[in-house]
């Protein structure tokens, strides 16, 4: 009479698989199986921020907070944007009682919480202002198109010649001098970019994009009460924006983490 064949497992590979397994572990509650895993896929790739971040969260579950707050530290220094490492850091840091460290913890997964909120080419570091794609019609739009594409892959001295040209082809339009000032600015020009977004408010003073990237080169230059008027002036335009408001908390992450937070949070609640 014929045995009946023993279900095989298949050993993983890879990474990769060593981590899928991991997680299918711990949704089973197996935290020590779940360990190794995560372990293995590591000793395969010490650079996978999510493995070292995953790993952290078993270790937190078994009670392991120290062993899990390296983890999540590691998943950090790996991937700095990485809001869910930076919130079980503030998780893991509060189960030590090291209460103060933890709230800052917290405060940065908030702050990038927030950041998610910005289109990809507003979002900061908010001194590197960047200009989303115009939407100006014809041959002007194509123009500042190039000027728009240019400065999204970091050709700054492009950006800045063909913002010149389209300025010369269409003297006191407001988007081509609001490109202008962008370019100049990545160009590292800011005093002749803080000239050039003034007389771009001059002409169109109601455009709130255009009083935040006055805000943004003003922070660049280290004006930071400055910069907060040009937000101000931006939120009363289009107050209750979820992006003025993450200007505003951008402009005060550097200096004023409480301020930063506070507007996040207004932020969050127009738009989790």
């Amino acid at each position: 009479m014929a045995q009946p064949s023993e279900k095989r497992t298949t050993t993983p590979q890879s990474a990769a698989e060593w981590h899928r397994q991991g997680n299918a572990l711990v949704d089973e509650g197996k935290l020590d199986r779940a360990i190794s895993a995560f372990r293995r896929a590591l000793r395969m790739d010490d650079g996978l921020a999510e493995v070292h971040n995953d790993l952290g969260a078993a270790y937190f579950r078994k009670g392991w907070h120290a062993e899990a707050e390296a983890c999540f530290r590691k998943a950090i220094e790996l991937k700095p944007e990485h809001g869910i490492a930076q919130a079980n850091l503030g998780a893991a840091l509060r189960a030590q009682g090291r209460l103060a460290d933890s709230r800052r913890a917290f405060q940065r997964a908030l702050l990038l919480k927030l950041r998610n909120l910005l289109p990809a080419a507003w979002r900061w570091k908010v001194a590197e202002p960047v200009a989303p794609a115009p939407a100006a019609p014809k041959a002007l739009g194509r123009e500042l198109q190039v000027i728009a594409d240019a400065l999204a892959k970091g050709r700054a001295a492009e950006a800045l010649e063909a913002a010149r040209a389209a300025e010369a082809h269409y003297p006191g339009e407001p988007d081509a001098l609001h490109l202008h000032a962008v370019a100049l600015e990545d160009n590292r020009k800011t005093e002749e970019a803080l000239q050039k977004i003034r007389e771009t408010i001059r002409l169109k003073p109601d455009r709130s994009e255009y009083h935040m990237t006055h805000a943004r080169i003003l922070v660049r230059a280290w004006r930071s009460d400055e910069a907060l008027g040009a937000a101000a002036e931006a939120l009363r335009l289009e107050p209750g924006s979820p992006l003025v408001l993450a200007t505003i908390a951008g402009i005060y992450h550097p200096w004023r983490d409480d301020l930063a937070i506070q507007v996040a949070r207004q932020a969050l609640d127009i738009d989790p």
